[in-house]
């Protein structure tokens, strides 16, 4: 399901990844569904499609202007999952927040296999646009200033440090939102 797997069950800790088998097509279909791959193509829209290489440079560099620097800061990537919350709870929120986005709670690969009375919110801007936590830091963890997904850590910041932070964030979420939101990485 949505960024989840049989290695983030209770129990899964003695899993191992030992293989993998890829089943790839010669006949290519990217997807530029995607926001930022579409405003980043958006000027060559009406030329060719852009090849499988344009395609990963894209995203190597979309993705190096929303991410912090490992050489630099500690971060686990996304932090968080996106919310699929209620279509009612979300239209609440629309009428207090007009700009908020939303997203078929379903998979990309089928939207047709959305489900009607859910829809996927983007957290990173409830935690921007609602909550005004981008780039906040609270001693040596925070949310990075360009994603606010992803969860930074300077250098001495401890797993406590880490997930007090977290607790924090969830809450502030939840008060101004009602929206429970979980975190994407596993703690160990």
């Amino acid at each position: 399901s949505y960024r989840d797997s049989v290695f983030k069950k209770p129990g899964s800790k003695d899993l191992v990844i030992v293989s993998a088998t890829f089943r790839l097509t010669s006949t290519p279909r990217p997807n530029l569904a995607y926001k930022d791959l579409k405003e980043y193509f958006a000027p060559e829209a009406a030329k060719t499609a852009p090849s499988q290489s344009e395609i990963r440079d894209a995203v190597i560099k979309i993705r190096a202007g929303k991410f912090p620097d490992l050489t630099k800061i500690g971060t686990a990537g996304s932090f968080w999952k996106n919310p699929m919350i209620a279509l009612d709870h979300f239209q609440r929120l629309k009428a207090r927040y007009p700009d908020m986005p939303s997203f078929p709670a379903g998979p990309a690969s089928d939207p047709s296999a959305a489900d009607p009375n859910r829809v996927k919110v983007p957290l990173a801007w409830i935690l921007d646009k609602i909550c005004g936590l981008k780039g906040a830091m609270d001693g040596n963890v925070g949310l990075y200033e360009k994603q606010p997904l992803a969860l930074v850590a300077k250098a001495g910041a401890t797993a406590s440090d880490i997930k007090a932070f977290e607790a924090k964030i969830r809450l502030i979420v939840k008060e101004k939102t009602a929206i429970d939101i979980e975190p994407e990485v596993g703690f160990l």
